[in-house]
């Protein structure tokens, strides 16, 4: 049975994983960890959602915060597209793991 639709009305709490495919590294250096972080920090700034704790290690990530102007599903297809794109400039494949979840 298909799970039901994530309640996302604007103001919600979210804390959001992601991981690399087969638990792959996604965060290798600083330079990578810097830029998603500054990827974070620019969505934030948009107003598209408040961070109030992220933590990155090598093959996964995690971020709790609450929706503001978009919903989460487009906060982090910005997010994680833009990272994966960065990722992937020296590298073929998919780099993130389908979200069970949602």
């Amino acid at each position: 049975m298909p799970r039901q639709p994530r309640l996302d009305p604007p103001g919600t709490l979210h804390h959001v994983m992601v991981r690399g495919i087969e638990r792959t590294t996604i965060f290798p250096d600083d330079p990578d960890r810097r830029e998603f972080v500054g990827r974070l920090a620019t969505l934030a700034e948009t107003g598209a959602w408040t961070v109030y704790a992220w933590a990155l290690l090598p093959n996964h990530a995690h971020r709790v915060g609450r929706t503001g102007t978009r919903p989460l599903a487009r906060i982090m297809r910005s997010l994680l597209t833009g990272h994966a794109g960065a990722f992937n400039r020296h590298r073929v494949g998919h780099l993130l793991q389908k979200d069970n979840a949602g």
